[in-house]
């Protein structure tokens, strides 16, 4: 009893983050895929992450904690902002100028962490994240940072649409990432969206999708001693396909034979 009631003080609250995150990424993921930019959210993760780790080269994390936040959000909006700027380039000149920022900011963390080793547990965890180190203060941090957020995208929607649907998601994926890491924000953001793309009801599948993902790897990251925020997107993986393995049953015909045509 004792276990078990251990595992459910550690497991509920990073549960109940993995619900928050949903919140955000599965409409921020729908975007990207209707844009055709897969991998925006992975370079925009790198640069939040290579943000942080830079801001380990002058300051001390425990004492400056929302500084090292403030660095990383500025390293993702200037991505996002270039990206806004060359939206109307085509998909291809889109992709090749996103994966150059990914290059930049994945070899900018090694070049860090040649000034600084000590980095590199911390650029680690911005990896693979620490979900099971999340407490309730955390998630209800992260409501506030949702709160935010949503207020944020429908204010600058006002004025302009695309602006903000940049400006949101670098905020949205700094926050996420040094909650739950970079691979897990990309599992949360691309794979419900994308499993969920031939449905009727998107918003509903992909809730489900991403709800049992985080349900079931939190359970098998308990029982079985592993990486959770890895399980976690390896379940989404596995959900993700068996729901899409059901789409010709459950899909809707008339969306079918719109495509089709």
């Amino acid at each position: 009893m004792t276990d078990v009631m251990l595992h459910l003080e550690i497991l509920l609250p990073a549960f109940l983050a993995g619900l928050v995150i949903l919140v955000t990424h599965i409409p921020l993921g729908s975007k990207v895929l209707s844009k055709g930019i897969i991998f925006f959210d992975l370079a925009i993760a790198q640069l939040a992450a290579f943000g942080v780790v830079l801001s380990s080269l002058v300051l001390d994390f425990s004492d400056a904690t929302w500084t090292v936040h403030a660095i990383a959000l500025l390293t993702a909006l200037s991505g996002a902002c270039l990206l806004y700027a060359l939206r109307k380039h085509s998909i291809k000149f889109q992709e090749a100028v996103i994966g150059t920022i990914f290059l930049l900011s994945s070899t900018g963390v090694l070049l860090v962490l040649t000034q600084d080793s000590s980095a590199h547990e911390t650029f680690q965890q911005l990896m693979l994240g620490q979900i099971l180190w999340v407490s309730y203060e955390d998630v209800l941090t992260l409501c506030g940072y949702t709160l935010v957020l949503i207020i944020t995208w429908r204010l600058i929607q006002q004025f302009n649409k695309e602006l903000a649907f940049y400006i949101t998601f670098a905020l949205t994926i700094t926050m996420s990432t040094q909650f739950i890491g970079v691979y897990l924000v990309f599992a949360s953001l691309i794979i419900p969206a994308l499993a969920s793309q031939k449905f009727q009801h998107r918003w509903l599948v992909a809730s489900l999708v991403g709800i049992s993902s985080y349900l079931v790897g939190l359970l098998l990251s308990a029982l079985l001693d592993l990486p959770s925020g890895a399980l976690i997107s390896w379940c989404m993986v596995v959900m993700g396909a068996l729901v899409f393995m059901l789409m010709p049953l459950r899909t809707n015909p008339k969306v079918l034979l719109a495509e089709d045509t």
